[in-house]
């Protein structure tokens, strides 16, 4: 059986780099034909690539539920959605935006094949990253450590939530007045948008604090679930799809033992939630918009395949890397790596704009001609290293594997707190097939920071409270003994 198999992580690497190299073999040899023809064929070999790396990764010992795993998926959604529906669904009527046929075909060929090597990197990089260490904490620093959590996640979500909520009321009714695009131009400093995203690393904190109180960390799964769906009015779905599976991770992980009964009640339950989403797609479209509008699109998703529509419309980011394929350097030089270590400088507030032009430099996707162009990882290594990124994919696959593996071990040893130094990352790490490398160090950094902060403040706080209660009951000790030997 598949699953008592295992095969170390040399033999890993070298089955991703040879099927990698066969896929390079075999694309070039097609980049002469007709569209038609390669949209089906690509469509088929990035299927059966998927379904090998899979296999790879299942006999190597990793997790299926894992955010390694997930990255991998999402790569493959976010990139080659759109392609694969046009390759083997011709005919399949696009109710999203079709972006695969409005693309330069010589461009495009080029983007998919650089997309696809790069991916097979990142897989032959997980393979190589061993699991962290397991260091179950004591009994009693167990307990600590979780009440710990519980305090920094409360506060985490009583200041951060509501900034959050503001932002996206403001952003849900641009959108519903003025259209997607608007919600980008708040008028709101960054800071504050990522002072609101700290929220979520609160109540991925409080999930975890409750795992024992199995009901109640659902409950707050699913309150957060629920209100992420509810913001998905603004236009606004990738974001927060990566948080509910970031969240989704912690809690099958702590809290929830998945079975076949729970995965099919949850397939359900998901099939229900992405028909939610995409009757909001929709019904962010009208022109004028209420409730009774938006129940008979809900009924038409649910009679249609919701997944399908969604994989269509969130699968052309696709876009990005052949654009910057066409444009780089033919219009704008390589970065060579510019954006990587220039995004050291966006952990630092842009106070006066005085970083500003630095962080232009670091966002290769503004620097790049197009209309809503989103980031895309594999784009960047494209924008720095041209097709000499392929092999820099490694460092990708390396870095997402020990985040996963962090993870994983700080779950397993029941040191809940030391998560939310990971979260703001994870949860980013996810979005990164449509984002750059810029935007993951600021959330992260400042994240970490303010978990290790809150910690020592509640720290100092409830030491001093123990302190003030020993004095307080020392002299009362001692007058009843008085009494006593009186």
């Amino acid at each position: 059986m598949l699953p008592s198999i295992r095969i170390n992580k040399n033999l890993s690497f070298v089955l991703c780099m040879f099927s990698g190299l066969l896929c390079g073999l075999f694309l070039l040899s097609i980049l002469q034909m007709s569209l038609d023809s390669w949209l089906k064929a690509f469509s088929i070999l990035t299927l059966g690539m998927l379904a090998f790396q899979i296999i790879v990764m299942k006999l190597r010992g990793m997790r299926l539920i894992s955010l390694s795993f997930a990255f991998v998926v999402l790569s493959y959604v976010f990139h080659f959605g759109q392609i694969v529906f046009v390759g083997l669904l011709p005919e399949y009527d696009f109710q999203a935006f079709n972006i695969v046929l409005r693309l330069d075909q010589e461009y495009l060929k080029l983007a998919s094949t650089f997309s696809l090597l790069v991916i097979s990197l990142v897989v032959a990089g997980l393979v190589l990253v061993d699991r962290s260490p397991v260091r179950h904490l004591s009994t009693s620093k167990g307990s600590y450590n979780t009440e710990l959590c519980k305090s920094v996640g409360w506060v985490m979500v009583i200041t951060t939530f509501p900034v959050q909520v503001y932002l996206d009321i403001l952003k849900a009714s641009l959108g519903l007045e003025f259209g997607y695009l608007a919600t980008f131009k708040t008028g709101l400093p960054g800071i504050v948008g990522d002072l609101g995203f700290l929220s979520y690393t609160g109540w991925a904190l409080l999930i975890l604090s409750y795992s024992a109180k199995k009901k109640t960390s659902l409950l707050i799964f699913a309150f957060v679930t629920t209100y992420l769906l509810f913001t998905m009015i603004s236009g606004h779905r990738g974001h927060q799809l990566t948080v509910i599976i970031f969240l989704f991770l912690l809690i099958s992980k702590s809290t929830l033992k998945l079975s076949w009964k729970r995965l099919f009640l949850l397939a359900l339950v998901g099939f229900s939630l992405v028909s939610i989403v995409n009757a909001m797609f929709y019904f962010r479209q009208l022109d004028e918009k209420n409730v009774f509008q938006f129940l008979p699109l809900l009924f038409q998703q649910i009679q249609l395949d919701p997944i399908s529509e969604l994989i269509a419309e969130m699968g052309g980011t696709i876009k990005t890397p052949t654009l910057v394929i066409q444009q780089i350097p033919s219009y704008r030089g390589y970065g060579y790596g510019s954006t990587y270590f220039l995004s050291s400088i966006s952990v630092i507030p842009n106070v006066g704009d005085l970083f500003s032009e630095i962080n232009m430099s670091a966002s290769f996707a503004k620097n790049i001609v197009g209309n809503a162009l989103g980031g895309s990882y594999i784009g960047e290594l494209y924008y720095n290293f041209s097709f000499f990124g392929i092999p820099f994919a490694l460092l990708v696959g390396l870095f997402v594997g020990a985040v996963s593996n962090k993870l994983d071990s700080l779950i397993s040893s029941g040191n809940f707190l030391a998560v939310g130094y990971y979260s703001s990352l994870s949860m980013y790490i996810l979005w990164w097939p449509r984002d750059s490398f810029q935007s993951i160090l600021r959330p992260w950094v400042w994240g970490a920071m303010i978990v290790f902060l809150l910690k020592l403040i509640i720290q100092q706080l409830q030491g001093g409270a123990r302190n003030h209660l020993a004095k307080d009951t020392h002299p009362l000790q001692f007058a009843g003994r008085e009494d006593q030997i009186n």
